[in-house]
C-alpha cells in the first residue's frame, strides 16, 4: 500500500481545497506576468529616462499609489467578509445595499485623493524634486490612478469566486504598461510619455474589471437596491 496515496487522495476529494488551490494558481499567475513583463518596461523606461529622471518618475508615480493607499478603505474585504451571508441567502437587497455602500467609499476616497494630491503639489512640489513644468502632468496623474481605484469590482469578483477573471483584469496592468512604454520609447521618450503609459494601464485595469463584473448579475445591484422578498 502506498502510504501517500491517503493524503493526495484526500487532497483531490476536498472541493473547498481545490478551490482554494485553484485561486492560489490564478493568483500566481497573475503576479508572474507582472514579474516577467516588469522586467521589459521598467528596463525601457530606465534606459530611456536616465537616472536622473527615471527617479523623478518613481517619486510620482510612487507618490500616487501612496496616496491611493493612504485614503483607500480596502472596501472588496468589506465585500468579502460581509457579503458572502445574504449571497448564500439570496438576499439580494442586502447584498445590494452594501455593494453600494462599498462604491460610494470608493468615491469618496477618490475625490479626497485627488484634493490631496493636488494640495501637496501646490504647496510641497518643489521640496519633492517635482519641476513646475511636470506639476500638471503629475497632477492628471494622480487624478487617473485615483479614478482607477477598483476595490468594489474586485471585491464582487472574489465574493463571486471568480479569481481567474480578476487575475485576468491585473494582467492588464503588465500588459498595459509594457505596450505603452513601447509607445513612449518610440515617439515620446521622457516622464510624460512614461507617465501617459503607467496612466493608461490603470485605466484600462479599471476598465478590464468593471467589463468582467458586467458579465455577471452584480451591475443592476448597484444602480437601485431591490425589493426583499416577503
Amino acid at each position: 500500500m502506498n502510504p501517500t496515496a491517503g493524503p493526495s487522495r484526500s487532497i483531490r476529494s476536498s472541493p473547498a481545497l481545490r478551490a482554494i488551490l485553484r485561486n492560489l494558481g490564478w493568483l500566481l499567475a497573475s503576479r508572474g506576468v507582472l514579474g516577467v513583463l516588469s522586467l521589459f518596461y521598467l528596463g525601457f523606461a530606465t534606459r530611456s529616462l536616465g537616472v536622473v529622471d527615471f527617479g523623478r518618475f518613481a517619486l510620482i508615480t510612487g507618490a500616487a499609489q501612496a496616496i491611493t493607499t493612504l485614503v483607500g478603505f480596502q472596501t472588496w474585504q468589506i465585500i468579502v467578509q460581509y457579503g458572502v451571508d445574504p449571497l448564500q441567502q439570496g438576499q439580494s437587497g442586502k447584498l445590494a445595499r452594501l455593494l453600494r455602500c462599498a462604491l460610494v467609499l470608493d468615491i469618496i476616497s477618490a475625490t479626497a485623493g485627488i484634493a490631496l494630491a493636488a494640495a501637496i503639489l501646490t504647496f510641497a512640489s518643489g521640496a519633492l524634486g517635482i519641476p513646475d513644468a511636470l506639476r500638471q502632468n503629475t497632477l492628471i496623474f494622480a487624478v487617473v490612478t485615483l479614478l482607477s481605484i477598483r476595490s468594489t469590482p474586485l471585491g464582487i469578483l472574489r465574493l463571486r469566486d471568480r479569481f481567474a477573471h480578476a487575475a485576468l483584469a491585473d494582467s492588464m496592468t503588465p500588459v498595459a504598461r509594457f505596450l505603452g512604454s513601447l509607445y513612449a520609447l518610440a515617439f515620446d521618450p521622457s516622464i510624460r510619455g512614461f507617465l501617459i503609459a503607467w496612466g493608461a494601464a490603470e485605466l484600462a485595469t479599471a476598465a478590464a474589471y468593471w467589463i468582467l463584473v458586467a458579465r455577471g448579475d452584480d451591475l443592476p445591484l448597484l444602480r437601485s437596491v431591490p425589493a426583499e422578498p416577503r
